[in-house]
């Protein structure tokens, strides 16, 4: 079954004796998979009219790329509607010919009748209450099986030479990821995003939690198609501009000999994705950004404010709105330089330039003056632009001699937060 005829990416199977856990298990489950996640409890606009519910639950197992079993005595119980979903979960795999389901045994003393299966067992303690649970179903789904899942989606898409990776920290409404199936995986983060407004962090977490997450994902991904130098890279950005900073980071300067240059960026910040694709030989070409420059307000500081402004269209007010978060937050800096411009980035090749030209720029502005002996030097930068150009950026980082504060705009309240540092 091709990949677009999937329904759901997985689903999740139990017994009612067990929905506490059940409960549990599938927010951990929705958060990593949106709305591709199957559940009966979580879409009861699916089922509410259903005339015969065990039809459709099993239909939507068929209909499911993966699936979660939580195997206890009573799911097991002859009769049992958990017991039909199993079967239908193992004819599924038969029929594929692979193993396309997880087991989490909640009787955590007893075996299952299905040993010898080529299945994952993980166990969990049924009679913990939800806060006990979390952070051992956490682990489950995050570290066995969402790494597993990765692991045979990029050997799936070896043979195409694609891995499209589609990377969602923003959301329009609330924070309600959607898992885009044209997508070999999906990095989304709802569990970190506030409800109400779809660019701020959660009350409660942080952005070097929230960051920490997409780190680790991104990384692994990294270092699995790193085994495969001559798979194209495809990565969707629909993220914070210091997440792709970060990201570009973590992913390297792709105009280093050892950079890996098969990639293709999409910006989704707008109405259509943008496409910038790196080509294998760049054609090099000079670029001049107007940059304008004035006295901060401490000047035996070391640190300097960098605001990059350069899309397609004006931002009058960015200089206004990064002086007065200046102000109120207190931070000293000993100048303060604008490097904007009015301009459509054309491809990959544009990325670079520009990319390499600010890097010069922020490292000259950086060391260009005298400062006290011993005092520590720090880039504060304002991002304006697109996420691409700030990947890019941010993989030529790696070689920056000082460090980079990174600052987020919060267009729902119309000011900036400090979010995270290139040494984290």
């Amino acid at each position: 079954m091709d990949k677009e005829e999937y329904r759901y990416e997985i689903a999740l199977s139990y017994s009612h004796k067990n929905k506490n856990v059940a409960a549990v298990v599938a927010d951990e489950l929705e958060k990593v998979f949106g709305d591709k996640f199957g559940y009966d409890e979580g879409k009861p606009e699916e089922f509410a009219t259903a005339q015969e519910l065990e039809d459709i639950l099993k239909k939507m197992f068929r209909k499911a790329r993966h699936a979660v079993v939580l195997f206890s005595e009573e799911y097991y119980r002859e009769g049992s509607s958990a017991r039909k979903e199993l079967d239908e979960i193992l004819c599924k795999a038969h029929d594929e010919g692979q193993n396309n389901f997880f087991i989490i045994n909640l009787d955590s003393t007893k075996g299952t009748p299905l040993e010898g299966l080529n299945y994952i067992r993980l166990r969990i303690d049924n009679e913990a209450d939800e806060t006990g649970n979390r952070p051992v179903i956490e682990c489950i789904v995050n570290d066995r099986i969402k790494r597993s899942l990765i692991i045979e989606h990029i050997q799936r898409t070896k043979e195409e030479g694609v891995f499209k990776l589609n990377i969602q920290t923003l959301f329009v409404y609330g924070n309600t990821p959607q898992w885009k199936s044209e997508y070999d995986w999906n990095i989304l983060t709802p569990k970190f995003i506030d409800t109400t407004n779809g660019r701020r962090i959660r009350e409660g977490h942080s952005w070097l939690k929230f960051w920490t997450s997409i780190k680790e994902d991104f990384t692994f991904i990294k270092e699995r198609i790193s085994e495969f130098p001559d798979m194209q890279r495809v990565i969707r950005l629909n993220s914070h501009l210091s997440i792709a900073y970060k990201l570009g980071q973590l992913y390297g300067d792709i105009g280093r000999a050892s950079g890996n240059r098969n990639l293709l960026l999409l910006n989704s910040q707008g109405e259509r994705d943008i496409e910038f694709a790196i080509n294998k030989v760049r054609e090099k070409k000079r670029v001049n950004i107007n940059r304008t420059e004035q006295e901060g307000n401490d000047k035996d500081s070391s640190d300097v404010v960098c605001i990059v402004s350069i899309k397609s269209s004006d931002n009058m007010a960015v200089v206004r709105r990064v002086e007065e978060y200046l102000t109120t937050s207190g931070v000293g800096y000993r100048d303060l330089y604008l490097f904007q411009q009015v301009m459509v980035i054309e491809g990959g090749d544009g990325l670079e330039d520009i990319a390499e030209y600010l890097h010069d720029a922020m490292h000259k502005c950086l060391w260009e003056k005298e400062v006290v002996a011993g005092k520590s030097r720090t880039v504060h930068l304002f991002l304006d632009t697109l996420a691409p150009l700030a990947f890019v950026l941010g993989g030529k980082s790696v070689s920056f001699s000082g460090e980079v504060k990174l600052y987020e705009y919060m267009f729902n309240e119309a000011e900036y937060v400090y979010a995270l540092d290139k040494s984290m």
